[in-house]
């Protein structure tokens, strides 16, 4: 109940309630409620700021009066954790605007360095946009390996992996200036100046050429390899994409294609799920995270609209049965409002709202084991009832110097020992497996496929340099007789009887 954050999918948290009343009407309780108020994810600090927050019980009232703050206060019980001994350090952290979020976000990471601890690391954020904003904000002005979404896009969301893609793109169109002025600007336009590749032309014959010879893997390890010295910052982030883009390639050669289309597209679309990953910094939706756990959690994208704000779209009206009655889109709030039966729907959204926004600050909270740092800004005068109003109104709202390890921000509240990650030993290096023996042997030839006429699969392929065809001759009809003459011994098959051209049913040809 308290995680029921999928109401724009159409999502109800009270069929749970319904069916547990419905079965346990006649008073034998078949069903029993189990609260789940005991962590196994979060240490003390953690769950010391989920029930400041969430057993505020008068704060929520004054708030959110109405059902959603008494459903929640109805369900909610005080959480304990199962780990009193895990170390960390929650804390309620303010900045004066995004810019200043963003930056203490990096400071946080910088001064934790949960890479090097072994640690996992997750950025929660509300909107898609905002995961992808702030990653490439991470790595470009901390030179972290960060990544956007749970669904890693491994062959586009980095730098190197784009400027390949270009390169391909370049080579299958050399018209596109876009595409070839992309690579220039990248590590690739020296490789190419020093190979002799001047041109778009130039590069079209080259990279087809290879391509054709080679396929997409070997191809984009050729450049690659040729970028590798030249790379700076976020070397091994870098190195971990460059193997995953060239495993995604090896996976496109494996069907076949030399269609530099049909490649780039599949590498757009090809993504690598990582449930809790240590090697880069996790920035993706609160939506993305339910589920997952991570060693510190940073929540810097909790600004804008009120809590209890309904979804835009179509209004639904349901029965008790949860069958639509009527569908409306709706008119402007003022109208609304003045509607008996539109403002009887509002109101329960409104607080249908509220709820699943509680729900979603709850989830966000919980995602972490050690170390929870929300970021806002101060409210001020503010009267918009948003997340930073709550969470003000819970934890406070007169800034103090707030310590994470030698990082001091201004923050209202915290908790726990600002020196935790100070204690963690580095993991170890994981021992190097021996190597396996090296093998010579040539590359293995392309198999072309023969065709009963006689023509090679593959031969009307454009080859670098070469134009397409007007017209493909078609196999001479006098070569394909053999294959339709009936055999006149006593095993001829149905298929050796089939019509073919210039044959006629019920009459044979011979």
């Amino acid at each position: 109940m308290k995680q029921s954050i999928f109401a724009w999918r159409a999502g109800d948290p009270r069929l749970m309630g319904e069916i547990r009343d419905h079965y346990n009407h006649g008073g034998d309780a078949p069903i029993a409620t189990l609260p789940l108020d005991q962590s196994w994810r979060s240490g003390p600090a953690v769950i010391a700021m989920v029930n400041a927050v969430f057993g505020a019980d008068a704060t929520l009232a004054e708030l959110f009066p109405g059902a959603a703050a008494a459903e929640w206060r109805r369900q909610w019980r005080p959480h304990t954790t199962a780990l009193p001994q895990r170390t960390g350090q929650a804390a309620l952290l303010h900045a004066e605007d995004e810019a200043g979020r963003r930056r203490l976000t990096l400071d946080l990471i910088r001064e934790l360095r949960p890479l090097e601890h072994g640690l996992s690391c997750a950025v929660l954020v509300r909107r898609n946009r905002e995961a992808a904003e702030l990653a490439d904000y991470l790595r470009r002005e901390g030179g972290l390996p960060a990544v956007a979404e749970s669904d890693l896009r491994v062959c586009a969301d980095n730098p190197l992996g784009a400027a390949l893609l270009a390169l391909f793109h370049a080579a299958a169109h050399p018209g596109d200036r876009l595409a070839w002025e992309h690579v220039q600007m990248t590590p690739l336009a020296a490789a190419l100046a020093a190979e002799g590749v001047a041109t778009p032309d130039a590069l079209a014959g080259r990279v087809l050429a290879d391509v054709h010879a080679h396929g997409f893997e070997r191809a984009a390890e050729h450049w690659m390899e040729r970028v590798a010295p030249r790379l700076e910052g976020g070397r091994d982030f870098t190195r971990e994409r460059m193997r995953q883009f060239a495993a995604a390639a090896a996976l496109f050669d494996a069907g076949g294609s030399r269609d530099v289309d049909e490649f780039t597209a599949f590498m757009e679309r090809h993504v690598v799920r990582e449930a809790e990953s240590a090697a880069v910094v996790r920035v993706m939706t609160i939506h993305k995270s339910k589920g997952l756990g991570f060693d510190v959690v940073i929540v810097p994208e909790l600004e804008g609209s009120r809590i209890d704000e309904p979804r835009g779209g179509l209004a639904v009206q349901v029965d008790e049965a949860h069958e639509p009655e009527w569908v409306l889109e709706m008119p402007t709030s003022l109208f609304a409002r003045n509607d008996t039966v539109l403002g009887a729907w509002l109101a329960r959204a409104e607080q249908d709202a509220a709820y699943e926004s509680f729900s979603l600050l709850y989830v966000a909270m919980t995602r972490a084991k050690r170390a929870m740092f929300v970021i806002t800004e101060p409210v001020g005068d503010s009267a918009s009832r948003n997340f930073p109003k709550l969470l003000a109104a819970t934890l406070g709202e007169e800034a103090k110097p707030i310590r994470v390890g030698a990082l001091t921000a201004a923050g209202p509240w915290s908790a726990g020992d600002p020196d935790w990650h100070r204690a963690l030993a580095a993991p170890e290096p994981a021992r190097p497996a021996a190597p396996l023996p090296t093998i010579a042997a040539a590359a293995a030839p392309r198999r072309v496929a023969r065709r009963p006429s006689g023509e090679r699969a593959g031969s009307g392929a454009r080859r670098p340099g070469s134009r397409w065809p007007s017209a493909r001759p078609r196999p001479s009809a006098r070569r394909c007789t053999p294959c339709l003459r009936r055999s006149s011994g006593a095993g001829a098959t149905r298929s050796s009887r089939a019509p073919g051209p210039g044959r006629r049913r019920g009459r044979r040809t011979r």
